[in-house]
């Protein structure tokens, strides 16, 4: 990953012995082949967020999820990465059974323009800022009949295998659709590797605050309503280093917030749909 004043850049290698992709229209469901996905959550509240996913075709799909599939999102498929620049090499040939290949390569460069309606801010990342982000390679069990590619079937079930996939963070079995397990990426204006990863001390304070928002899920499903206390949703186990955990929990009809004081005279907050955002 590289970044400039024009685009966010993205490449990546990855290792194929026999490289195909069938699907050729923008925005048709490219996980359906091989791909590379990338994820992106610039302001990094877990809603609204992104979806790039391209195949040895360069063919693109690229879409906003309004939240995590976990709470039925909004997949706008409208959305585009106006003046995305892509390509693709293939170290082998593309769709040819009859031989092995070594790999192919893609990059991507994103335009700052239209990331600006996910990120805190207009315009260029400044220096030290921090995106959430996620990486992907989804690839298929094939089969080579009459000269093609084509998917493996299982015989148990006579449907193609499910894909199986790579993913750069991975945690509880979460896949890709969990923003708020994503890794970070922090720009920097360095042209070397010489600065290090700063740590925010309130991104404790929002995990802490995420248990809450799982144990709110929890409570809802089996008591049918929000908890509206700390007690109720067993929070001393919670602990933040530096700071008093003592969340405020207020309900709203189907809807609550919890805010904490965190570090640097900040409030963290999140609500019923995990958002989270300081104050």
């Amino acid at each position: 990953m590289l970044w400039d004043d024009d685009y966010f850049y993205d490449a990546a290698e990855l290792i194929e012995p026999h490289i195909w992709a069938t699907l050729k229209d923008h925005d048709d469901i490219i996980l359906y082949n091989n791909d590379f996905e990338l994820f992106l959550d610039p302001d990094g509240d877990t809603l609204n967020y992104c979806e790039i996913e391209m195949n040895a075709l360069t063919t693109v799909w690229d879409l906003i999820l309004t939240k995590p599939y976990r709470d039925k999102p909004k997949v706008i498929d409208s959305w585009h990465v106006y003046g995305l620049r892509k390509a693709v090499k293939i170290y082998g040939t593309l769709n040819d059974p009859s031989d092995i290949d070594d790999k192919w390569t893609l990059e991507l460069a994103i335009p700052w323009k239209v990331m600006e309606e996910l990120s805190n801010h207009p315009g260029v990342p400044v220096n030290g800022e921090q995106w959430r982000i996620n990486l992907m390679r989804v690839n298929h069990k094939i089969d080579i009949a009459n000269g093609e590619y084509k998917h493996k079937v299982n015989p148990k079930t006579n449907k193609p295998f499910p894909n199986f996939n790579w993913i750069w963070v991975v945690y509880r079995n979460s896949g890709c659709h969990a923003p708020e397990l994503w890794g970070f990426v922090q720009f920097s204006d360095k042209i070397t590797r010489d600065d290090s990863f700063k740590d925010d001390k309130n991104d404790a304070v929002k995990w802490a605050l995420r248990q809450i928002y799982y144990r709110q899920r929890a409570f809802q499903k089996e008591y049918n309503e929000y908890a509206s206390n700390n007690f109720q949703l067993k929070a001393a186990d919670l602990k933040v280093v530096g700071i008093n955990f003592n969340p405020e929990i207020a309900v709203m009809n189907d809807k609550w917030e919890a805010k904490q004081k965190g570090f640097d005279g900040k409030t963290v907050c999140i609500r019923w749909d995990g958002k989270t955002w300081l104050e």
